[in-house]
C-alpha cells in the first residue's frame, strides 16, 4: 500500500501534462489503491476533453476505483454528467449492489427490467409528437449525437463503425429509434452481443469484442476501445446483451431528447451548433 501511494504521488506531474497523461493513467490504474483512484478524479479535468470519457471508465473498472468516484459524486465534488450510460454498466456489472444502490441515488437509476422500458418507451412516444419534432434544434442534435453516440456509430459519414453504421437505417421510424435506443437488448444480432472480460490483475470490461489473433483480442465500449493480451484474461464470458448499455438517455432533458431524434430523423447531415 505505501508503494502504490508513493507511485500515484510520482506520477502526479505526469497526469497534468496533456501530452503524456492518458498513457500515465493507464499505467497507474494498474495498481489497484485508492490513492490511484484520488490522483484520477482530481485530475480529471486536466485531460483533453475527449480523452475524460477513457479516463472515467478506468475509474469504473475496479470496485476501488469505483467506490472513490461514487463519493466524490455524493459530495458534489465530480460533475455526474461526465458519467456515461456505458460508465453505469461497468459499476453495475462490477455486482456490488452497494455500490449500484449509491450510484442510482446520484446519477439516476436505469430501466432495466422490460416493463420498465415499454413504459419509458411509451411516454417518449407521447412527448415526441410530430410538431416536437419538427421544432426540434437538429444542430444541437448533432452535438449530443457527436458527445454520445458517434463513439460507436456512423452517420453520414461522421463517426466510428462499432456498432451499425446508422446513415441507411430505419431512421424514420420514431418506434424503431425509440426501441433500439431504450432497448437496446431486446434484439440483439450474433455479431453484436456483449462480453464480459475480468483480467488477471482484477479489471472488469464490458464490450464489444472488435477484433481478436492469435495474442490479443480488442474490447470496445462507447466510453473506451482497448486492445488486451489474451495472456492477461482471467475470464472471458460471451453475453446474450447489447453492448449499446441502456440509460443514454437518461442523463437528457426532453428538449435534448428532442433534438437528438430529430437529427436522428434527418434526411440530411446538418451542422454542429
Amino acid at each position: 500500500a505505501a508503494v502504490a501511494a508513493r507511485l500515484a504521488a510520482a506520477a502526479r506531474p505526469l497526469i497534468g501534462d496533456a501530452r503524456v497523461n492518458l498513457a500515465a493513467a493507464e499505467s497507474l490504474a494498474t495498481i489497484e489503491h485508492a490513492d490511484v483512484a484520488r490522483v484520477l478524479i482530481d485530475n480529471h479535468g486536466r485531460f483533453r476533453w475527449p480523452l475524460r470519457a477513457s479516463v472515467v471508465s478506468l475509474l469504473c473498472a475496479r470496485e476501488t476505483f469505483a467506490t472513490a468516484l461514487i463519493e466524490r459524486l455524493e459530495q458534489g465534488k465530480f460533475d455526474k454528467a461526465a458519467i456515461n450510460a456505458s460508465h453505469v454498466r461497468s459499476i453495475v456489472s462490477l455486482g456490488n449492489e452497494d455500490l449500484t444502490r449509491r450510484l442510482e441515488a446520484v446519477w439516476g437509476r436505469v430501466r432495466e427490467t422490460p416493463g420498465e422500458r415499454r413504459d419509458e418507451i411509451a411516454r417518449l412516444k407521447s412527448m415526441l409528437t410530430p410538431a416536437r419534432l419538427r421544432d426540434a434544434d437538429v444542430h444541437a442534435g448533432r452535438a449530443l449525437f457527436d458527445r454520445s453516440c458517434a463513439a460507436c456509430h456512423r452517420m453520414f459519414g461522421n463517426g466510428e463503425t462499432v456498432g451499425p453504421d446508422l446513415t441507411g437505417a430505419q431512421r424514420g421510424s420514431l418506434e424503431y429509434l425509440l426501441g433500439n435506443i431504450v432497448d437496446p437488448d431486446a434484439v440483439v444480432g450474433a455479431d453484436y452481443r456483449a462480453t464480459k472480460i475480468l483480467t488477471d490483475d482484477g479489471r472488469l470490461l464490458v464490450g464489444l469484442v472488435t477484433s481478436r489473433n492469435r495474442r490479443t483480442l480488442t474490447i470496445a465500449s462507447a466510453a473506451r476501445t482497448e486492445t488486451i493480451s489474451l495472456d492477461d484474461i482471467e475470464e472471458e464470458l460471451a453475453t446474450e446483451i447489447s453492448p449499446m448499455p441502456s440509460g443514454l438517455l437518461q442523463p437528457l432533458s426532453d428538449d435534448e431528447i428532442a433534438n437528438l431524434i430529430g437529427y436522428l430523423q434527418s434526411p440530411m447531415q446538418v451542422s454542429v451548433k
